[in-house]
């Protein structure tokens, strides 16, 4: 993933969630995303019960989800 300064408003942004229930993570995540243009980090979730919420309220084009967290996990 590099760094992208040459952000043209005309090229569509992946649209991301990060689920994690670890808040380091996901700011981490969101922190690495946020460098490169090509990535807009609409929200975060804790939990898997929130990952279902916030992907239907959000409709992301990509999830990065932690495969073992509380309620649903990132398999269910």
């Amino acid at each position: 993933m590099g760094t992208n300064t040459h952000y043209s408003p005309s090229v569509r942004r992946l649209r991301v969630v990060v689920g994690d229930d670890h808040a380091l993570v996901r700011s981490g995540l969101r922190t690495l995303l946020q460098r490169d243009n090509e990535f807009e980090v609409v929200a975060e979730a804790s939990d898997g019960t929130d990952v279902l919420r916030v992907v239907e309220d959000q409709n992301p084009d990509v999830v990065l989800l932690d495969l073992g967290m509380p309620h649903l996990n990132g398999i269910d």
